[in-house]
């Protein structure tokens, strides 16, 4: 099936239908049912959900996204005018603070105006995983992904020879803590084949890796893949509910915040190392990223981005109180307290500098979860945004 510009234009505005053999050969390419393509069509409340995995190595559907997008971006390249709509796919973690202030105080909107884009409609849409994220961003359904390191590296490599996904920014520094009800467990050496630890994603996700360099820091890099045997994947809310109930599903959870204060605060519940720990140093957690083709076609709009980007952190440094009211407006998330308690945590800091992304991608490389690696972090990113930074 091929969509010209012209005709994948009318198609958005409604200017011309979409035959029902249409969709059906959509679903099968992305993978998805049609109620996927109609927001109305589900029971309220409901959604449709990709299984919840950061692993995007051995999966179809990004596969198959991943050659649609590079096949609209080819087909795109005649189309230089800046767009009138951009969405930016983020998840409702506290990392996105910035993106939060963002959307709250209209400020990609207001960088355009004054950069001669008067109309530009943006839409943040919240997900619940990298892996989300990153479909949405390769399949054209959003212009700026925003997740985790590991998601965005995998990613990185996975599009690096049609996509050619680089990042924008850097977010935030918020850490990820290794905790356990187990008295016996004060270092990662004292885990044994009585434990089970939750790492949200075994061998994928960010706190998989970390809890890899950990093990091979104290094994050996030989044995980085040491504590896999003991690691589950349970989402973060079921969780924390395990390890505070001590229901016995684990005995150890590797968390970021909130869910790591409700831990901590729990009776017998202690810290093992946190992120910071097995990476020396406070790191990058979530990173804003986009594709070389919307970054080169649309100048204007990425100057607009990072104005409000530079603008937002400002906002966050005068005053994290009201930025944490705003998260928690538009997040929709009851934890008023633990908003509070991160928006003052000393861990926390927002900057777009990035810090330790190295630390990750030659790991990923050497453990084999990444093909390519950039000889230092600027290969991560688009020149122009690489050379406002001193990162490491």
């Amino acid at each position: 099936m091929r969509i010209g510009v012209g005709q994948l234009d009318r198609l958005e505005k409604g200017g011309v239908g979409i035959q029902a053999a249409q969709i059906d050969r959509l679903c099968t390419l992305l993978d998805v049912t049609p109620s996927y393509f109609f927001h109305d069509l589900l029971p309220a409340g409901e959604e449709v959900r990709v299984q919840q995995m950061e692993s995007l190595g051995k999966d179809a559907m990004l596969a198959r996204s991943l050659a649609l997008a590079a096949a609209l971006t080819v087909a795109a390249t005649t189309a230089r005018a800046e767009v009138q709509e951009i969405v930016f796919a983020r998840l409702g973690i506290f990392s996105m603070l910035p993106l939060i202030v963002m959307e709250s105080n209209h400020l990609v909107e207001k960088q355009a105006r004054r950069l001669g884009i008067p109309d530009l409609k943006v839409t943040y849409t919240q997900f619940t995983s990298g892996l989300e994220v990153n479909i949405a961003l390769a399949s054209g359904r959003a212009q700026f992904g925003a997740c985790g390191v590991a998601p965005f590296l995998t990613l990185w490599d996975k599009g690096y020879d049609n996509l050619k996904i680089n990042a924008v920014s850097a977010l935030d520094t918020a850490p990820m803590y290794l905790v356990t009800r187990n008295p016996s467990v004060k270092k990662v050496t004292d885990f044994t084949d009585a434990d089970r630890i939750n790492v949200l994603t075994p061998g994928t996700a960010g706190q998989a890796i970390v809890l890899e360099m950990a093990a091979a820091q104290a094994y050996g890099m030989q044995n980085y893949t040491k504590l896999d045997r003991l690691t589950v994947g349970l989402p973060p809310a079921e969780a924390t509910a395990a390890m505070i109930s001590g229901s016995g599903a684990i005995s150890a959870d590797f968390t970021g915040v909130p869910m790591s204060y409700f831990e901590l605060d729990a009776p017998g519940i202690h810290k093992v190392l946190g992120s910071h720990d097995v990476l020396g140093s406070q790191a990058t957690n979530s990173i804003l990223y986009t594709t070389a083709a919307f970054h080169d076609e649309h100048p204007k709009i990425m100057a607009a981005v990072n104005a409000a980007l530079d603008e937002a952190m400002t906002l966050i440094a005068q005053d994290r109180p009201k930025a944490g009211q705003e998260y928690l407006q538009l997040t929709g998330t009851r934890y008023e307290k633990q908003v509070a308690r991160m928006v003052s945590d000393p861990e926390i800091t927002f900057r777009r500098e990035p810090h330790a992304l190295m630390a990750f991608a030659n790991f990923m490389h050497e453990t084999g979860k990444l093909k390519n690696v950039p000889p230092d972090w600027k290969g991560l990113f688009f020149p122009e945004e690489a050379a406002q930074f001193r990162g490491d």
